[in-house]
């Protein structure tokens, strides 16, 4: 294949339609930078720049263990002689690794080509620009970078930038981290001019204004230093960035070509994603085309923490180490990875979680940005997702020292919830029953809500919580007093796993110590969570010591679906599973284009996004649309499967980051994309090669 196979032709046009959150933007993933815009360009004063919705876009880079923006935008124009030359944007033209904006320029073309360097820290990357056409004409080639120096989470702060000019190279500093640009044979002009720039996606929460909905816009100050002015038809401006002056320094020395063969850089990434092709299909087709993209997507994620590639939770805030998201993506894209590049990079990343397990034996939810790694412990599923996962690789690679390392890990965990005591935001307690009780929000549907002036959690009813402010009994959602059926699913499978490791090591009192629960908790669990009025499974259930005693709430949502998906035949009969599957289709799952998309959190009736309070309500997130695909493949609906899979890659490659998947749907506007437009565990790529 050659370069141009992979890459699409975008327009260069916003869709409004619901707010913005459709127009088409690209981003080029690094190891440690990202660097975002808009298909669409837009007016900076006399030149024209690639628009930035997001105040998370721009060109941003790993400082440390943090994400920290440099530039906002490259501000473009074109003279000849004294006139300034109207720029007006043609096309861009998109791959993976690469972006180019063409304009045309009064009967000329002016290709703008953006790409980044392969860095194991900071930025280092290069804007091109070739003016094609009417040859004799003199042209000079004006660059106007904005700068936006900040930790990803920090204000805007244009008074602490300082530049300096050294050997024709532009130093721009704010305190400590730094980013340099030149451009050969290039002259520097003074400029010093700010812009307020309205971003009008802000950090993809909404607002409503009067009777309408929009997204929360969000303002910052970039600034403006110096312009690079390059006589002639073509120049390149070079640009790094770093936790320091000479750091930035010295990756701006990267040299253009991919080897000292002198072939350009992207060639390297043609080669790569050349080899991922053939090793996902080795007939591939046309057809295949977009999900080759999902691929090429899901394996532009990757970070690198204390010399181990996690797979952060997605790109701008979530820049970040999240187990549970690591976990799901590494679950659902399994057998993807597999033939890419076996198991060890997966089994580096759990040697690493267990690691980081506290005295309970949990592991980490997240590595908390802007604390120097510092770990969360308030989740229940990402130590079980952990060693699904582990199982997974044990039983596919028969690796007996992995499988001690991992038995060493569960066994430590069992130790610890069989110990728990309640406490707040405390660990995992086995019950009696063989059921795992947590605080009610330690699974993934973690957000909050007000209700009289208190944050709770959206995972338990209202009414259920007003009856606890009443009785002075709220802090009990804190404790570990709620069955959670997804989380119990989970629990089951990993003592599956907790038993092929134990055999690994032959503890056979760990195996029977599994075992034991294991059939506990399998006799417990339909009596606990299935709904015999609805024939489908419970939102949760409550414990003897709750506050409000033991009670279940019926409220049916995608936790039931993905607990179905887990436990299977093993659990239910097929006849149960059917009519969970039914109930799904009929009140869960939501359409796009008139075809499936994927189902609802919760049939909670708040089915608009607005912000923090609706995350986890009826809203759609592609996570667990994997766990549905299983269910209706158990049950043979395998018609509702392709249109699931159709419609997820027309969100793919029609609306929002082209080539990634967004974090979730509001159910309006034909279910319109809102919070993060770029997520790793909505990358997800194995439901694909079943049946490619």
């Amino acid at each position: 294949m050659a370069d141009e196979d992979y890459s699409v032709v975008l327009a260069p046009l916003e869709d409004l339609f619901g707010g913005g959150s459709r127009t088409k933007h690209v981003i080029l993933k690094r190891r440690s930078a990202s660097l975002a815009q808009s298909a669409f360009s837009c007016p900076v004063f006399e030149k024209i720049a690639p628009n930035r919705d997001y105040s998370y876009e721009g060109l941003f880079a790993l400082v440390g263990t943090d994400y920290w923006k440099f530039l906002d935008m490259i501000a473009l124009g074109v003279r000849s002689g004294d006139k300034e030359i109207k720029l007006r944007p043609a096309e861009v033209i998109a791959t993976p690794w690469s972006c180019e904006y063409r304009y045309d320029a009064g009967g000329r073309t002016v290709r703008a080509q953006y790409y980044l360097y392969r860095t194991s820290y900071g930025a280092a990357g290069h804007l091109d620009v070739r003016i094609e056409g009417s040859e004799n004409r003199p042209s000079t080639i004006v660059f106007e970078p904005f700068f936006d120096i900040r930790f990803m989470y920090g204000p805007s702060e244009p008074g602490n930038l300082d530049a300096t000019v050294s050997e024709d190279v532009l130093y721009v500093t704010a305190g400590g981290p730094a980013i340099c640009l030149s451009s050969a044979g290039a002259r520097l002009e003074k400029k010093g001019r700010q812009v307020s720039w309205k971003y009008k996606l802000g950090s993809g929460y909404r607002c409503r204004k009067g009777d309408r909905l929009q997204f929360k816009p969000e303002r910052r100050t970039v600034s403006s230093l110096y312009e690079i002015e390059v006589d002639g038809a073509a120049a390149r401006l070079c640009f790094s960035c770093g936790p320091d002056r000479d750091t930035a320094r010295k990756l701006h020395g990267i040299p253009a070509s991919a080897t000292g063969s002198g072939e350009p850089a992207w060639v390297a990434d043609v080669a790569e994603a050349d080899q991922l092709r053939r090793a996902i299909f080795p007939d591939y087709a046309a057809s295949k085309r977009d999900i080759l993209y999902r691929v090429l997507g899901m394996a532009r994620f990757g970070t690198m923490v204390d010399s181990v590639v996690f797979h952060e939770a997605g790109d701008f805030w979530f820049r970040s180490v999240w187990f549970r998201d690591e976990f799901e993506g590494l679950i659902h894209n399994y057998q993807t990875l597999r033939k890419i590049s076996g198991t060890d990079g997966m089994k580096q990343v759990l040697r690493k979680a267990f690691e980081l397990q506290d005295e309970h034996g949990r592991i980490p939810n997240r590595l908390v940005p802007g604390t120097g790694g510092k770990a969360d412990y308030n989740s229940a599923d990402a130590t079980l997702l952990g060693f699904i996962l582990a199982g997974m690789v044990v039983r596919d690679t028969n690796d007996g020292d992995f499988a001690q390392d991992a038995a060493a890990a569960f066994k430590k965990y069992l130790q610890g919830v069989r110990c728990a005591g309640l406490e707040a935001n405390g660990p995992p307690r086995v019950r009696p029953n063989g059921l795992l009780s947590v605080p009610s929000w330690h699974s993934w549907t973690d957000g909050k809500r007000n209700v009289d002036g208190q944050a709770l959690p959206i995972r338990v009813s209202e009414a259920w919580e007003r009856e606890l402010l009443s009785m002075g009994a709220v802090a009990d959602l804190d404790l570990q007093m709620f069955f959670l059926p997804e989380i119990n699913a989970q629990w089951m499978r990993s003592l599956e796993a907790g038993w092929l490791f134990s055999k690994y090591v032959r503890n056979f009192s760990m195996a029977d110590t599994c075992k034991m629960l294991y059939n506990r908790a399998l006799e417990a669990y339909k009596k606990v969570f299935l709904n015999p009025e609805t024939g489908f499974i419970n939102n949760l259930a409550t414990t003897d010591d709750f506050a409000l005693g033991p009670r279940a709430d019926p409220m049916p949502g995608s936790p039931g679906v993905v607990a179905a998906s887990m436990l299977g035949l093993d659990v239910f009969t097929i006849r149960e599973l059917d009519a969970i599957a039914r109930y799904a289709k009929d009140r869960l799952l939501r359409t796009k284009w008139g075809l499936p998309f994927g189902i609802v959190v919760k049939e909670s009736g708040t089915g608009t996004y607005v912000g923090d309070e609706e995350y986890h309500e009826e809203v759609v997130w592609p996570r667990d649309t994997p766990y549905l695909i299983r269910l209706l493949q158990i049950t043979g609906d395998q018609s509702t499967v392709e249109g699931l899979l159709e419609a997820n890659l027309k969100h793919q490659m029609e609306e929002g980051f082209v080539f990634y998947n967004h974090e979730l749907f509001s159910c309006d506007h034909d279910l319109l994309p809102v919070k993060n437009p770029v997520q790793w565990w909505s990358q997800w790529v194995d439901p694909y090669l079943d049946r490619v």
